[in-house]
């Protein structure tokens, strides 16, 4: 979808933060971003974001759990959040 952006072939289109930089740095126009829009009547739901989110399912073993949390848990603290960020390109 990025291509026809930058070919002016879409007016926009939906992706990952981590998209922006490359549009940013590739653009020969003015580009604009902003946040996904949802009804009044609801709070924001969010989007799944791909490969960039974790998840504990069903039917597992206690030991499982137990290591996907601890997991989650070294994933979520600031040290790995700004080296994900920054080794990520996400934009900034």
């Amino acid at each position: 979808m990025s291509a026809g952006f930058l070919r002016e072939e879409l007016a926009m289109f939906i992706n990952s933060s981590v998209v922006a930089k490359q549009i940013f740095g590739t653009a020969y126009f003015e580009v604009g971003i902003g946040y996904l829009l949802h009804t009044e009547a609801k709070d924001s739901i969010g989007v799944a974001i791909g490969g960039a989110s974790v998840w504990i399912t069903k039917n597992k073993t206690q030991a499982e759990v137990d290591g996907a949390w601890d997991f989650m848990k070294y994933t979520i603290t600031p040290k790995i959040q700004e080296k994900w960020h920054l080794d990520m390109s996400y934009f900034q």
